[in-house]
This record gives structure tokens, sequence and C-alpha cells, in this order.
């Protein structure tokens, strides 16, 4: 910035209150203020332009790819299929020997999970003896492997393991029957019987082990 003396006319290069020339006072250049505030100004200009034309064309090409990306797994997905598990659908009873299918009549409760509920007659050759007359309901259904796996740890643990193999069988603690077949995912539990004995028979008279355990 620079200044002109009053009285002289000196020019001085700098901004000086006093002319080195004569002493007089001196006058700020018009002309230099105006050229300092337009470079300042000239900063600020150039933010407003970024943020008028620069940021806003940014965002819309983040949006633009956000969609394509969006599109893309969505597609994606589509081809794949659905990541969720499916539900482990083996036969049900039809899996249990025909001496139990014979005597039972089954009915599916649960669509879901393909799960049956099955009632043996009181009066059935099946229950002689072992039910004191009444009917016997059991219960069969499909299992996935590690489910079925985790149920026979917890049946090893609680109840009186007859067979422990490809098929298991134990009585539970109440007198039932617990029952699972791994290769078909099977799982079998009865209601009460007479006592424990009787329900050791009738996993024997059943076909659901060769010979019962003692």
């Amino acid at each position: 910035m620079s200044s002109s003396c009053r009285y002289c006319r000196h020019h001085t290069a700098h901004d000086s209150r006093d002319c080195e020339n004569c002493g007089a006072p001196t006058t700020v250049n018009a002309g230099a203020v105006l050229t300092e505030v337009a470079a300042l100004a000239a900063p600020l200009r150039q933010a407003r332009v970024f943020a008028e034309h620069v940021v806003p064309r940014q965002w819309i090409v983040a949006v633009i790819i956000g969609v394509v990306l969006l599109g893309g797994v969505a597609v994606a997905v589509h081809a794949i299929g659905d990541p969720r598990p499916t539900i482990w659908h083996a036969p049900g009873h039809t899996t249990l020997p025909p001496t139990l299918e014979d005597a039972a009549d089954c009915a599916e409760f649960d669509h879901h999970t393909s799960a049956e509920r099955c009632v043996i007659a009181g009066n059935s050759p099946l229950l002689k003896d072992l039910t004191g007359g009444q009917r016997l309901v059991f219960e069969v259904r499909p299992m996935a492997p590690d489910v079925l796996a985790s149920t026979l740890q917890l049946w090893r643990a609680t109840g009186s393991v007859v067979a422990d193999g490809e098929t298991f069988a134990a009585v539970g603690p109440t007198a039932t029957v617990w029952y699972a077949n791994t290769a078909t995912g099977t799982r079998m539990d009865t209601g009460r019987f007479s006592s424990g004995e009787a329900a050791r028979q009738f996993l024997s008279r059943a076909g659901l082990v060769t010979t019962p355990g003692r």
C-alpha cells in the first residue's frame, strides 16, 4: 500500500503518515486500498464458487455411486439366493419301524417343522400291560443334525440309555421313551408308561431297538 503527500505530492511506496520529502501529512492512495480489498476478497469468492458448484456435484456423484452399489448388492443377493438357513426337511413318522407305523394314527401339527403327533389306542396289542390300558401319545419330528446332536447330549445326561449308536434310545426319568435315528434325523418322544421297565419293553415291541437294555 502506498501514500502521497498532501502538499508536495511526493509518493511513498509504503504506508507512511508523514511525507518522507517534506514531513507533511500523507494520504493513502484509494487505488491501493481497493487493490488490497480485492486481494483479501479473492479467497472468499473462491470459497463461494467451490461451495456453489464443486461440493453439490460431489454430493450428487456420491449419491449416484451409492445407488449403483446398492443395486449391485440387491442383484447379487437375488442371484445367490436367500442366505437364511433352510429348515431341515427329513421324513417324519414314515422313518419309524412298520410295527409302530401300523399301530399309530399320526397327524402333522406344525407344518413349519413337519412335526407330527401320533396316538396309539389303549387297547392296541403293542401297549398290552405297558400303559395300564391308557392310550399312548408321542411326537415325531425331523431335526437338523447339529440340533439333534445337542438333544442327544441332554438325553444321555438325564436318561437311562438303552441304545447309543446310529439309533439312540433311552428311558426318561418319568418312564417316557426318547428315541432318535441319526441317519434320518428323526426324533421321537413319548408320554408316560406304567414303569421304566414297561418303557423298555415298548422299545423292543415297537422295533425301535433290537433288544432292550438292562
